[in-house]
């Protein structure tokens, strides 16, 4: 039996990777260990942000982690109920979470997350 699974792992190993699409009008996907490229459709073409909002409130959130000593990465925040029961995009945030600032620019940028964005 572990010779059997050995040799499938060799076959599959070997094996090319199937090739993939997605109805997204643009992607760009990299194997973080290896920083191979995994799926690149329309990468270079210019697109519009799909949030100007998130993009403001990053701004401001970066404005004053500049201008206010108190502020940090570390800083912690409640989330409110109206955050937490936010539709669309979420970082699943609920009412018993404190986040910190990074956490919620990851939540942001990376989830597009409309509670991380109310927080």
């Amino acid at each position: 039996m572990r010779r059997v699974a050995a040799a499938l792992a060799l076959v599959f190993a070997a094996a090319p990777a199937a090739a993939f699409d997605t109805q997204a009008e643009a992607a760009y996907v990299v194997d973080y260990n290896t920083g191979t490229v995994l799926l690149e459709k329309n990468a270079h073409d210019p697109l519009p942000p799909s949030s100007m909002s998130k993009l403001m409130t990053l701004y401001m959130l970066f404005e004053a982690l500049r201008d206010i000593d108190s502020l940090t990465l570390e800083t912690r925040f409640p989330v409110s109920e109206r955050a937490a029961a936010m539709g669309g995009s979420s970082m699943f945030l609920n009412p018993s979470d404190r986040p910190t600032v990074e956490e919620l620019i990851r939540g942001i940028v990376v989830q597009s997350g409309n509670d991380a964005t109310v927080v």
